[in-house]
């Protein structure tokens, strides 16, 4: 359950319909169980309804937004078909698929949390680095599109595209342009945060947007359509500067550093190619957002949820608090000592590691039927040490270390 990604989503959505987009051309998968998310009565005044920022004009963008792929369809098998044209699987339940040509340009965009290597979807599910990159590169023998462009939104998002040494994974000539919120080893950060979350004057307890998909978007809907005008990679250079530059408060700076990937040879090319929008929003310089480093989002939530409650809920905001930090320490106990006992010395980490694949999906599906689903908090956190772990150690070993530090961990 996430709105902020899922509210990002209709926007887009909404941005492309705007600008006279086919509705049978955009395909949307998510979650789709925020709707009607009320939990306490007060977390949010307006069930139903997704807003993304706190102006005056904000639009409800769940309304009218089409949801092809939901709930237990969300699933990193089921999107890796739909962006290879692939409508012979039937775990798409007949739903759409990508059948764009080779003249077509092509836009896609993903929203969710990350980590090393991987980019996540529901109930613990990993989408891991290779197995996009086969997609992308099936796409391309495929001939699936004459030019593409990539958002995506997630923390660690740059590991998706470059390999452990920083080498690039897409072709300099593929056609295929990329942007990401972060580099390989950063969070990104959410946006119009709790105590800066609200709507009509009413708190909705959780974040409304993202900082970096904020900035994109913004960057194109602004100056009545001159946005549309910039070059892809002008947009690039642009929402990378706002980004990084976008300042907490005390001098305290949100790190998250955008990155390129892959083909620039059509970086001129105005985004409005891809992207469209006509409504002019506010710039975001000097407006109060709330930025908060994506790990920390639910306990941000919560932790103003409980400040706001009322008399009648603040018990039940208080357990929710109280739980959201013990499932935290349980991650921090477990994987702090899964660490020490396989590499005590910090062998391998962000500057020296190398992907071994068979490891890193063995050990993280066997991590979660042995110490529970990874959630935001422990996959953003967390799931990098098993990439790291993999490049020290064998499988069986690192295995083997879990279960005895779980069962140790047992409360």
């Amino acid at each position: 359950m996430n709105y902020r990604h899922q509210a990002d989503l209709c926007r887009a959505y909404h941005l492309l319909i705007n600008n006279g987009f086919e509705e049978g051309n955009i395909i949307v998968m998510m979650s789709n169980d925020i709707h009607d998310w009320n939990e306490t009565e007060t977390q949010n005044a307006f069930p139903g309804q997704f807003f993304s920022e706190t102006s005056p004009n904000a639009v409800d963008w769940y309304e009218g937004c089409k949801v092809d792929y939901s709930g237990d369809q969300v699933t990193p098998s089921n999107y890796l078909s739909i962006l290879t044209g692939d409508d012979t699987d039937e775990a798409l339940g007949g739903g759409p698929v990508l059948t764009s040509g080779d003249e077509d340009k092509v836009f896609l965009l993903f929203v969710d949390h990350g980590g090393v290597g991987s980019l996540c979807f529901p109930d613990g599910q990993l989408l891991h680095q290779p197995d996009l990159i086969a997609a992308l590169a099936t796409m391309t023998e495929k001939k699936m599109y004459d030019e593409m462009v990539f958002f995506v939104e997630a923390c660690e998002a740059g590991s998706m595209f470059e390999d452990s040494d920083g080498s690039p994974l897409l072709p300099a000539d593929s056609k295929i342009y990329v942007n990401t919120a972060s580099n390989a080893s950063q969070s990104s950060w959410g946006f119009y945060c709790p105590p800066f979350a609200y709507h009509d004057g009413k708190p909705i307890t959780t974040c409304l947007s993202d900082l970096w998909n904020s900035n994109w978007y913004n960057a194109v809907t602004s100056g009545s359509g001159s946005g549309l005008e910039l070059g892809v990679e002008d947009l690039f250079t642009k929402v990378k500067a706002k980004t990084e530059g976008f300042v907490l408060g005390k001098g305290i700076w949100a790190s998250s550093d955008p990155m390129e990937y892959g083909d620039k040879s059509f970086g001129d090319e105005r985004n409005g190619n891809f992207l469209s929008g006509s409504r002019k929003l506010e710039e975001l310089e000097g407006m109060p957002g709330g930025a908060v480093k994506s790990e920390d989002v639910l306990l941000n939530n919560l932790y103003y949820g409980y400040l706001m409650s009322e008399n009648e809920n603040r018990e039940n905001e208080l357990n929710l608090l109280i739980e959201e930090l013990r499932i935290r320490d349980h991650w921090d106990k477990i994987f702090k000592e899964l660490v020490m006992m396989i590499d005590p010395n910090r062998e391998s980490n962000h500057e020296n590691f190398v992907y071994k694949w068979d490891c890193i999906r063995e050990v993280n599906e066997r991590l979660q039927e042995i110490a529970g689903v990874y959630d935001d908090y422990s996959v953003i956190r967390h799931s990098r040490h098993i990439v790291y772990l993999c490049s020290v150690a064998p499988t069986i070993n690192i295995i083997g270390a879990l279960k005895k530090v779980v069962a140790r961990n047992k409360n």
